[in-house]
Parts: structure tokens; sequence; C-alpha cells
């Protein structure tokens, strides 16, 4: 994936999700669906950071991201 195409992601999530800005994604490419276009290049992209609960204690907060090769966000979900 182009560092064009991480940043256009990345800026995306950030304002999204605020806490998660500076965050760098790790970046996977992905396999394609067997009945999608194979032309269509999709790749992986985890934010993960740590934030601190109501509680006191620390929580995992990730967002992964799916992505095509120009940046355009195809599916995104999170965890808490």
């Amino acid at each position: 994936m182009q560092p064009a195409s991480i940043q256009i992601v990345c800026q995306k999530v950030y304002a999204r999700f605020p806490n998660l800005r500076g965050v760098r994604p790790k970046v996977e490419r992905q396999p394609a669906p067997v009945n999608a276009d194979q032309a269509i290049l999709r790749y992986l992209l985890v934010f993960k950071t740590q934030s601190v609960a109501v509680d006191g204690k620390t929580m995992l907060f990730a967002v992964r991201v799916v992505a095509d090769d120009k940046g355009r966000i195809l599916k995104l979900t999170t965890t808490r």
C-alpha cells in the first residue's frame, strides 16, 4: 500500500477516533474474497492503543480497517 493511501485512511480514522491520533497502523495485505474482483487489492490496517477506564484499569482499544489500494475504507470495526 502506498504511503499516500495509508495517510488517507489514517486521516479518516483520526477524524472518527481522535484518541488514536498519532498511532501508526500495522498494515498487512489481505487476499481477496473468492467471489470478489481479483484486481482490487485489499489491505488490513490495525490501530491499537490503551486507555484508562472509569474504574482506573487500562484497556486495549483497537480499530481494524479493511481498505483498498486507493485509500477507500471498505470495512471498519472496533474492539473495546
